[in-house]
């Protein structure tokens, strides 16, 4: 899918300059979506639609763009980036972005892709573990990393032998407490 942003096109900002083409490609499977988008720095002074960090829509009002905002360092490759124009939506990482210089001005393109790599190898725990997974970074336990918060610590039980479906406090370092695979005891 290409959109070519024309005379007949309201201008929407990305990284500070006008948006000028976009085009983008599905992934599928585990296949990254990617969309490159050239943006160009415009004098001019007609109003431009923008998303703030919170994404609410927001005008730039009778000025000229702000900039490109990767030229001043304030992000760059692997940052995140949410792009709207119209009802086409994006959000995915910066993975590279070239600089173009010419006659009529400088111009960006840059090329956003689904985070697919970053989840690439990654194992998630979601049964039969709760505790911590030390400095393994590709190892994600979600139910650990919520204990982790937890402010409130209980004490270690046991099944009683004696009166089973009955829990006392443990003294013998038993599976069957709270503490057994969490890391905050809970």
């Amino acid at each position: 899918m290409s959109i070519n942003c024309g005379d007949n096109v309201e201008p929407h900002l990305f990284l500070g300059c006008s948006i000028a083409n976009i085009s983008c490609s599905l992934g599928w499977s585990n296949q990254s979506s990617e969309v490159t988008v050239t943006v160009v720095e415009d004098c001019g002074t007609h109003d431009k639609k923008y998303y703030d960090s919170n994404l609410d829509e927001q005008t730039l009002s009778g000025s000229g763009d702000p900039g490109f905002i990767l030229d001043s360092g304030n992000l760059g490759i692997g940052a995140p980036a949410y792009l709207r124009f119209g009802t086409f939506e994006y959000c995915g990482l910066i993975q590279s972005w070239q600089k173009h210089e010419g006659q009529s001005g400088k111009a960006y393109t840059v090329k956003l892709v689904s985070p697919n790599e970053l989840l690439e190898g990654t194992e998630v725990i979601i049964g039969e573990y709760a505790g911590s997974v030390g400095n393994s970074y590709n190892i994600i336990n979600p139910f650990g990393y919520l204990e982790s918060f937890s402010s409130v610590s209980c004490s270690e039980m046991e099944q009683d032998p004696v009166n089973p479906g009955t829990y006392i406090a443990n003294t013998n370092s038993s599976v069957d407490g709270p503490v057994f695979g969490t890391t905050a005891a809970g």
